[in-house]
């Protein structure tokens, strides 16, 4: 396509969903923040079929990384790899076992009349009285139909279960695609360098914003913020030792890398602050446009990343900070969220 070239060993579905998908992110994101620069090199994306193909392709670049998907700006590379192909093997292999199970259950069903004629014969045959004969066919009847209906409840559930498993597992796989497929965006056709790019906690932040974002039309809707992200932040902020802002916009890529568990935890809070932030200056009150973007991601600046920060608010950062936190604290899940609004500056 016009945005990329996929390479896939994942299964054929799958890989049809995924340039889709792509393909409408991708024109989403055209919609919602038009490019710059289109750059020669064809951006390429590999759909890794199963996590030991992941894990070499991690390897050849030596990479160790947890997520299910990466993007190489150098490479012009887009990987995606998770447990999501195994995951469609394991669901139609159960599907394919409750429906052989219902299909038994749906034969004793049909098969019960004549069982019950069978019964009511033997009874006779054994001299039972026909109004205890009645009474013990009407028994058995109700019996096996209670069973059958407590088969098929069961058997509804499991199906059930097993679709909202797999869609909980795809849900996950396809918004850490779309969190790179930002990177991959922003980087080659907004920022136009691999070396400076946007500031991190910016492009970490839109990244987590487009996470969640729901595809309608091809359009990208940010209806709502996210909740579990939201309630998280509110906590942090509420907490006795929040982060200050400061440390957030000057911090490096090591501040969002998990290397131990203690990295983890120090990572989690600059996604999440970064996060609060975007949703701030991206919709809240959006204040981007693409001549700031550019400003912001220029290899020629020499103006510290606060400097740039009270730049693109209009405001000393302690006076900004104040007004973050208000807002963020006032904010609630159904809080409804305007779309951002990006000019296309050459």
């Amino acid at each position: 396509g016009s945005w990329f070239v996929m390479q896939s060993s994942a299964d054929v579905p799958l890989t049809r969903e995924a340039v889709v998908r792509l393909t409408q992110v991708f024109g989403a994101l055209e919609s919602l923040i038009p490019p710059r620069q289109f750059p020669s090199e064809v951006l390429t994306v590999k759909l890794c079929g199963s996590a030991a193909q992941y894990r070499r392709e991690q390897d050849t670049l030596g990479l160790v990384i947890d997520n299910p998907a990466f993007f190489s700006p150098a490479r012009h590379l887009l990987v995606a790899g998770s447990d999501v192909p195994a995951l469609v093997q394991h669901y139609h292999t159960a599907q394919e076992s409750l429906a052989s199970s219902r299909r038994a259950y749906e034969q004793l069903g049909r098969q019960l009349d004549e069982r019950l004629r069978e019964l009511t014969q033997d009874l006779e045959r054994q001299g039972v009285p026909s109004a205890q004969r009645s009474e013990i066919v009407r028994r058995t009847r109700n019996r096996s139909q209670r069973e059958q209906t407590e088969a098929f409840t069961k058997l509804d559930s499991a199906e059930n279960e097993n679709r909202l498993s797999l869609e909980s597992a795809k849900k996950r796989f396809f918004s850490r695609l779309y969190h790179e497929v930002w990177h991959a965006y922003a980087a080659r056709h907004l920022t136009g360098t691999a070396v400076q790019g946007l500031p991190r906690w910016l492009d970490e932040g839109l990244a987590q914003v487009f996470e969640t974002a729901q595809l309608e039309s091809g359009e990208l809707r940010l209806d709502a913020p996210d909740s579990v992200r939201l309630k998280a932040l509110k906590a942090d902020l509420a907490s006795p030792q929040p982060l200050w802002l400061a440390n957030v916009l000057s911090a490096d890529g090591s501040r969002f890398l998990v290397g131990h568990a203690d990295s983890k935890s120090t990572s989690d809070r600059f996604y999440l602050y970064s996060w609060g932030l975007a949703i701030h200056v991206a919709l809240l009150d959006p204040i981007l446009s693409g001549e700031k973007l550019a400003d912001l991601s220029d290899p020629k600046s020499r103006l510290p990343g606060i400097v740039r920060f009270e730049k693109l608010v209009g405001m000393p950062l302690q006076d900004f900070e104040r007004l973050w936190r208000t807002s963020i604290t006032n904010l609630s899940a159904g809080s409804s969220l305007r779309q951002p609004a990006v000019e296309n500056t050459p």
